[in-house]
């Protein structure tokens, strides 16, 4: 449950106020009925974790921070995660409970999670509230439970041994991924196991914040110029690509952004341990343990078949997004309505058939049958390189990648391209 922006009443800190005043008042001479009661609740400030002089903010000695969300970021950096691990994890946690350890899923706060009943309590709202009591006892944690730091360590040990989703060594995997997009929809769907909500957006801000980190791009369109994204400049990406080289030159604006970031992407594929998926030929044993998450971001963190969702990612970052996916937005998921796209007038995209005497240009979508789709990016001498997601030996979805496939033709099994204009 998102439960980031929800307003606390800060029970504990009108309690405190309650006391004091019977105190001072003696027995008699003065009493607070139901209407003050309310009148204290009423003017009682929003709880944000970000706030250092909130009511019930953490007091974990060992911690270093102004907040709760800062000692956390502090925790992990601690335990060996970069600025954008780090974040990513914190991230999701502040979505889960903007790191309030006694925070229970439905509504208030209690020291105690059985008091939560069936539904979630403290930082990774462990659900039912009460589990995270034996789970410290199993993992050997020392502490209150109630307290940041406990709560802190218990995430950690279950990050080095096993996740609450049953995924083994998720630190070591965690540690191999350095985008942030990913790492964030990786630590969702390995540890979390909830729904997407504000988790990438809370996550950008804490590595904006604590990390250092540019302004991401990630959801929505975007003009930037950091990064894979609009108009970018990604000095890992290849200048050739099996020996035919790579130019935007003549190019217009879209077109040469989608061939970036294309170019773009395949590099951040090729630096993951374990690239390609399987193992390269005479290797006897290897992993990519990116590949079971690093497509999310493209599918928008939807486990399918992704090459549609690539390209619709793609033109998203170039700043000529689709339009009509299943919910209206960027995201087109079928490679048969990438090509409805392009037949429609003023879609903004031109379909061109494979009757029609059309000679790609570098930015072109490739329509490969009703099944798959990529982006042609070069040609040289008869050999033509397209930069493709879902690609690979599979199995699908997880065990694809984002590679180059070759061809001999611009057609062959190509039925079509489509065209930004």
């Amino acid at each position: 449950m998102n439960l980031h922006r929800a307003r606390q009443l800060l029970p504990v800190c009108v309690l405190l106020l309650l006391c004091l005043v019977n105190i001072f008042s003696g027995s008699t001479s003065y009493a607070i009925d139901q209407n003050d009661i309310n009148s204290i609740i009423d003017n009682a400030p929003f709880y944000d974790p970000l706030d250092t002089g909130a009511c019930g903010a953490s007091t974990d000695a060992n911690l270093t921070g102004s907040n709760n969300i800062q000692k956390a970021y502090n925790f992990f950096i601690s335990q060996g995660l970069n600025a954008i691990q780090a974040s990513a994890v914190v991230g999701n946690l502040a979505d889960e409970s903007s790191l309030d350890p006694t925070i229970m899923q439905i509504g208030g706060n209690s020291d105690n999670p059985n008091d939560a009943g069936s539904e979630g309590w403290g930082i990774a709202q462990w659900t039912p509230g009460g589990k995270v009591i034996g789970i410290q006892q199993q993992l050997n944690v020392s502490g209150e439970i109630y307290d940041l730091a406990t709560q802190l360590e218990i995430v950690l040990k279950e990050m080095q041994g096993t996740s609450p989703t049953g995924y083994s060594n998720l630190m070591n995997a965690l540690k191999q991924i350095n985008d942030l997009t990913t790492a964030v929809s990786f630590f969702q769907v390995n540890f979390e196991g909830g729904v997407a909500g504000d988790r990438q957006q809370d996550a950008q801000q804490i590595y904006q914040q604590y990390g250092g980190g540019p302004p991401s791009s990630d959801t929505g369109t975007s003009s930037s110029t950091s990064g894979c994204e609009t108009s970018v400049s990604c000095n890992n990406a290849a200048s050739t690509l099996d020996g035919v080289a790579v130019s935007t030159a003549g190019l217009d604006q879209t077109r040469q952004n989608v061939v970036e970031n294309a170019l773009c992407q395949l590099a951040t594929w090729e630096q993951q341990p374990g690239y390609p998926w399987p193992c390269p030929s005479g290797v006897g044993e290897c992993s990519n343990s990116y590949s079971e998450t690093g497509y999310l971001k493209y599918s928008d963190n939807m486990q399918e078949e992704w090459c549609a969702d690539f390209v619709s990612w793609i033109l998203k970052q170039s700043g000529q997004p689709f339009t009509g996916g299943d919910d209206g937005g960027w995201l087109i998921p079928l490679v048969s309505n990438i090509q409805a796209l392009g037949e429609q007038k003023g879609s903004g995209f031109t379909w061109h058939s494979a009757s029609s005497g059309y000679k790609p240009q570098p930015g072109d979508i490739a329509i490969h049958g009703p099944n798959h789709t990529n982006i042609f990016i070069a040609s040289s001498g008869g050999t033509v390189i397209y930069i493709g997601g879902d690609q690979g030996h599979g199995p699908y979805p997880g065990g694809s990648i984002v590679s180059i496939e070759v061809s001999d033709t611009y057609w062959g099994d190509v039925t079509g391209y489509v065209s930004p204009s």
